[in-house]
């Protein structure tokens, strides 16, 4: 408690973002930090963009004090102009790994254990230049949920610093531009009817059928945004047309128009999802998805 409340940044400390979370068995093994908010005493599991359910630093540890959670974070939007690079597996016994290190050199910027003390975050003010946030080595997040720890590296700075320059010449790092490819053969206009039968005959066809027809989830996902974002990725196999993503959406069991209808929320999940492309994407029924 003592290590979050002094350890942080103090430009995080006056954020009224912070929230607890709760430690979520995966498939994997892994535990996920499942954001969750206070209602009558009872800790129920919230999207991290919902603002009614941040809250500010003394509040969320407050939470944390009576038991409530297992851990603190921060719910980051890019309004916040706010990126955590996510750095898994870095921290050795002999301190970071060489290309940890020189990324932590070039950014000098807060930089705190995370929670497995495995990995690191490392927080600069500025916004991303595209949609791409994850490789094999690396993931930027500037839209989500973030455990803290407050348990700072040493040797970095106390505070979080602009870093425009360092995050772009980072992202296109991370992210070269492709060369470009042959010319794919265009999908093929279908009716949402057909779309779906050309899904279901694909080789993840029961996936589609388990969430898109019949809203069985299963507990693989974190968060109904995570869900969210998994099944427009599935619909957008087989269509590049965001308004038909779109109709698919709402007309499936897993519709929740209380959050759909707040601002542009699904025309950027849908975006955000098409953005990241298919390379694997094949123009047959049985394709993989």
């Amino acid at each position: 408690m003592q290590q979050l409340r002094s350890g942080l940044p103090e430009e995080l400390r006056s954020l009224p973002r912070f929230m607890v979370y709760r430690l979520t068995p995966r498939p994997g093994g892994r535990a996920g930090k499942v954001p969750h908010r206070c209602v009558s005493g009872r800790l129920l599991p919230t999207s991290p963009l919902s603002e009614r359910a941040w809250l500010s630093l003394n509040d969320a540890l407050g939470l944390l004090q009576e038991g409530h959670g297992d851990g603190l974070g921060l719910a980051l939007r890019p309004d916040a102009r706010l990126v955590a690079v996510d750095l898994d597996g870095v921290v050795t016994g002999q301190g970071l790994t060489p290309a940890a290190a020189a990324l932590v050199n070039e950014l000098q910027s807060f930089s705190e254990i995370s929670v497995s003390q495995q990995g690191l975050h490392v927080l600069v003010r500025g916004q991303l230049p595209g949609s791409r946030r994850r490789t094999a080595a690396l993931e930027l997040i500037d839209t989500g949920f973030l455990a803290l720890t407050g348990q700072r590296w040493p040797g970095t700075p106390p505070g979080i610093t602009g870093r425009q320059a360092q995050l772009d010449r980072l992202y296109r790092s991370a992210f070269p531009a492709a060369a470009p490819a042959e010319s794919a053969a265009p999908l093929p206009t279908l009716s949402d009817d057909a779309l779906v039968q050309r899904l279901l005959q694909a080789r993840n066809g029961h996936r589609v059928r388990a969430l898109l027809l019949e809203g069985r989830t299963e507990n693989n996902f974190a968060t109904p945004s995570e869900r969210d974002f998994a099944v427009v990725r599935l619909i957008g196999w087989a269509t590049d047309d965001p308004e038909q993503i779109i109709r698919l959406m709402r007309a499936s069991p897993l519709c929740r128009p209380e959050r759909w209808a707040q601002g542009d929320y699904l025309q950027r999940t849908v975006q955000r999802a098409l953005a990241l492309g298919y390379p694997s994407r094949r123009h047959s029924p049985q394709g993989v998805l």
